[in-house]
């Protein structure tokens, strides 16, 4: 068979030459194989080996354990670093709290070093164990893929493993009683979508949102009956879940008001940016079906997206998310059980009666210009050793009569915090801002010229 090749190899001494390079090359790469490929071997048989992918939260609770560890404070060489300035602790996953700071001092930034890419050993529970770290650094969202840190553990021993995830998830999800986290949407090249927390805010009690008299209760009683009633809706075939929207004038407290509910149903709040440029009907579909567990979604100004004839009112490169889309989401076959949606809106005429309409959105509540009541509980709230003044309620009416928002009194009360008085007097200045108004910090009003061309 081969015996056209053997006058080739003994005769043409370049094909003969090349044949020997070729196959000492191939010879060459085989053996250099050979000691990753036993390295390999070898760890499967005496390590036993833990990834942990990005989308997943214990990701970050791994990236805060590490940034605590004492082998990054002591020994490690080769770090990232990111910062926090002290004032905004609420924002940052990965700093505590510092009881220490007054607001009065100055901002000055908290430096986190965590281990940098690669592998990182040390001795754990008497046992050698290094933890290898991947980070994706493609700046493009649409092509991104997921980090990953993956723990290996010498001895193939489970038990240690296990403890040692355990420790990791007390950082991933610790006892924080004080704050509700909010998660944002992250995209992959694959088209999977992972939710993470990317902030907290303050709790809010009850008391602090001043609703017109009855609403917030309305409100928690008819999510408490929801949340009560799962068996109720399974056994009649309902979908079970159900849409809150908030509307009215800006500045009226809609957004409190669903912080609020978050803090006395102990849930988390689910940030849901539609507008979002990697965003599209596919990717929101993923987004609705995989929330993170016991939260609420809060899709704020829904006006902003379509107009009332279904239309896009930015148009995006990628196409965005379709209004059939939108629709298919908020309650389609696919939604999941117990989803509890709060949306948003300066302007209930700009939205399409097919969005309004029961199953998308259950409850529409209008939250106003605060009337009389509401403005005494302010300024009770605001003046506690001042509640039994007698000229809070006539004060409360002419505030109440101009139709200024929520936050028009509040900065009103808070300019005046150390002052009860000028609150009586000087209620007459109150007013909203308004364009060809200028309103100076401490009350005071003054109508700009306006130019003959306006």
């Amino acid at each position: 068979m081969f015996d056209w090749l053997r006058p080739m190899l003994t005769e043409n001494q370049v094909f003969s030459g090349g044949a020997v390079l070729m196959a000492a090359a191939a010879i060459g790469a085989y053996l250099r194989n050979i000691p990753s490929k036993l390295f390999n071997y070898l760890r499967s048989i005496f390590v036993y080996s833990v990834t942990i992918d990005e989308r997943d939260d214990l990701y970050d609770g791994c990236i805060r354990w590490l940034a605590n560890h004492e082998y990054t404070k002591k020994r490690a060489r080769s770090f990232f670093a990111t910062s926090k300035a002290e004032s905004n602790y609420i924002n940052s996953p990965y700093s505590d709290w510092d009881d220490n700071y007054s607001p009065g001092e100055e901002s000055t930034p908290v430096i986190t070093l965590t281990p940098a890419d690669g592998s990182h050993f040390f001795f754990y529970m008497n046992t050698i164990v290094w933890i290898s770290r991947h980070t994706d650094r493609n700046q493009n969202r649409e092509n991104q893929q997921a980090s990953t840190i993956a723990i290996y553990v010498l001895g193939y021993n489970r038990a240690i493993a296990m403890q040692l995830l355990e420790e990791i998830g007390k950082s991933t999800w610790p006892k924080d009683e004080e704050t509700i986290p909010f998660y944002k949407c992250n995209f992959y090249h694959d088209g999977e979508v992972a939710w993470k927390i990317f902030s907290r805010c303050q709790k809010r009690p009850q008391n602090s949102v001043i609703l017109k008299g009855g609403d917030f209760e309305g409100l928690l009683g008819d999510l408490h009956n929801f949340r009560n009633r799962h068996t109720w809706y399974r056994k009649r075939f309902v979908p079970y879940h159900r849409g809150y929207l908030l509307y009215g004038p800006p500045g009226t407290g809609k957004t409190s008001t669903i912080v609020a509910v978050a803090t006395e149903l102990k849930m988390a709040i689910v940030f849901l940016q539609l507008s979002d440029s990697a965003m599209d009907d596919s990717k929101l579909m993923n987004a609705m079906n995989s929330l993170p567990k016991n939260s609420i979604v809060m899709l704020e100004d829904i006006d902003c997206l379509f107009d009332v004839d279904r239309q896009q009112k930015t148009v995006k490169l990628g196409g965005g998310v379709t209004f059939s889309g939108l629709l298919n989401a908020l309650d389609g076959v696919t939604a999941s059980d117990g989803r509890i949606i709060f949306s948003t809106t300066n302007h209930l005429e700009r939205i399409n009666s097919a969005l309004l309409r029961s199953g998308r959105f259950d409850v529409k509540l209008r939250v106003d210009h605060p009337d009389c009541d509401q403005v005494i509980r302010m300024i009770c709230r605001f003046f506690p050793e001042h509640k039994d003044d007698t000229r809070i309620p006539g004060t409360a009416y002419a505030i109440a009569e101009k139709r200024v928002s929520v936050a028009a009194v509040q900065e009103y009360l808070l300019s005046r915090i150390e002052d009860f008085d000028s609150v009586i007097d000087e209620h007459s200045m109150l007013t909203e801002q308004e364009p060809g108004r200028l309103v100076h910090a401490w009350g005071t009003a003054e109508k700009t010229e306006k130019k003959d061309e306006e």
